[in-house]
């Protein structure tokens, strides 16, 4: 990173040198005074929407767990075969995302059976036919709910395939313009000095922000634990155990 900074340097000044007066000494000054604002500003930038991206998926992760519950309740309480099974898939997907689909956000790509089964349960929900009064409130409940797990599924998998390779050309051209505006000091001290520590400071600051980066790995992970906690206490549950002993037996509660 140092020696890439001092290189539009020494080319600024190797072929405009002999060129730099008193007046364009001064505007670029200004220039690059201008531009290291608009760098500031752009690392800025960044870490609000890193910020902003870590709030919405943790924000995601809550309110499915909280969804998750609220939409088992709702097929426990419906209570037939089909909603049975819908548990039982709701659990299962579940399980994938935790054990499996997590790490694979992390590497931008996200779980085809998660999804898969998703799209089940979903079409599930939507063809269960409600004949009780009851049963027709708990219909629209689940609905409701199961799209906004819906969108909530989306925010995390958006999450993951965003990119912050933009992000780094652009700040890495602005960098580089930012040091060839430079040249009109010679190449004296404290010039060298201040070069090599102003391209260790922004090296060091875009690696933090590539390490904030993704809400699924390091220093910025979002916790799992609301999902981890409800399904452990589903899987637990008696109920759950006799939905499943039921279902298998292919009987209704």
């Amino acid at each position: 990173m140092i020696f890439i900074s001092f290189t539009p340097y020494l080319l600024g000044r190797w072929l405009f040198a002999k060129h730099i007066d008193n007046n364009i000494k001064e505007v670029g000054v200004l220039l690059y005074r201008s531009v290291g604002v608009l760098l500031v500003f752009m690392l800025s930038l960044n870490f609000v929407d890193i910020r902003s991206e870590y709030v919405k998926v943790e924000k995601s992760v809550e309110l499915a767990a909280i969804n998750l519950g609220g939409v088992i309740s709702d097929l426990d309480k419906f209570g037939t075969h089909e909603s049975n099974q819908l548990i039982i898939k709701l659990v299962e997907y579940t399980n994938i995302v935790i054990h499996e689909e997590w790490s694979l956000l992390a590497q931008g790509r996200y779980s085809q059976k998660a999804q898969k089964l998703f799209r089940e349960i979903t079409y599930g929900i939507f063809s269960l036919e409600p004949k009780s009064p009851l049963q027709k409130e708990l219909h629209k409940f689940l609905i409701k709910n199961i799209d906004e797990m819906s969108n909530y599924r989306l925010k995390r998998i958006f999450a993951a395939i965003a990119s912050t390779s933009w992000f780094i050309i652009v700040v890495f051209i602005i960098f580089l313009v930012n040091m060839f505006l430079l040249c009109v000091h010679p190449f004296r001290a404290p010039i060298p000095i201040f070069v090599a520590s102003y391209s260790t400071l922004i090296g060091i600051v875009v690696y933090c922000i590539m390490a904030l980066s993704s809400p699924y790995q390091g220093l910025s992970k979002v916790s799992l634990k609301p999902l981890e906690t409800i399904y452990n206490h589903i899987v637990s549950t008696p109920e759950f155990e006799k939905i499943l002993k039921d279902t298998q037996k292919g009987t209704t509660d």
